[in-house]
């Protein structure tokens, strides 16, 4: 369950997380928790989406909008090498 600490969505807490989407920035109890950049967009893409299912497609597609330039660093690093099921 999530709470939106402000009416813009930009800031959304979960039990002692606090999550700021403009900043990028995931903290517990006041302490920056350090996440990749993929991680932390795959947290923003489900925290945004809290009680939808989401299909992978929609994940991965949610993400590819998340990242700046729409690709990974790591592997061969491109969205649509993800297997879609």
């Amino acid at each position: 369950m999530h709470e939106a600490v402000t009416s813009s969505r930009e800031i959304f807490a979960f039990g002692p997380y606090r999550l700021n989407v403009t900043e990028k920035l995931l903290e517990k109890e006041g302490t920056p928790v350090l996440l990749g950049s993929r991680a932390l967009d795959l947290l923003v893409a489900l925290v945004e989406e809290a009680g939808v299912v989401l299909t992978k497609r929609d994940l991965i597609a949610q993400v590819a909008i998340l990242s700046s330039s729409g690709r990974y660093e790591s592997g061969s690093g491109c969205v649509n090498d993800f297997p879609v099921f």
